[in-house]
């Protein structure tokens, strides 16, 4: 539990721990919002190199991605909700 709690600045973890929100609502949080903005950047490296490898255009990939991005957020937000609830 130790590792978690480092994430998060204390002004940050005082205000959350204010409204009883637990760590590990608090981490998955973070990590759900990381993955998700880390999953669109163009500028990546990786993202970069492998539409480069596999020859597709950056337009066909925003098209595809957005649909994908629009999911994964409704997944986020549903998960992150029932967690708020329990």
């Amino acid at each position: 539990m130790e590792y978690q709690q480092l994430i998060i600045d204390k002004e940050r973890k005082q205000k959350l721990f204010s409204h009883n929100y637990q760590i590990n609502w608090i981490v998955t949080a973070f990590q759900a919002a990381s993955g998700w903005v880390n999953l669109i950047t163009p500028t990546s490296a990786v993202i970069m190199g492998a539409l480069a490898i596999a020859r597709v255009d950056i337009s066909k990939w925003w098209k595809w991605i957005s649909k994908l991005m629009v999911i994964l957020f409704v997944v986020a937000c549903i998960y992150l909700g029932i967690l708020a609830v329990l």
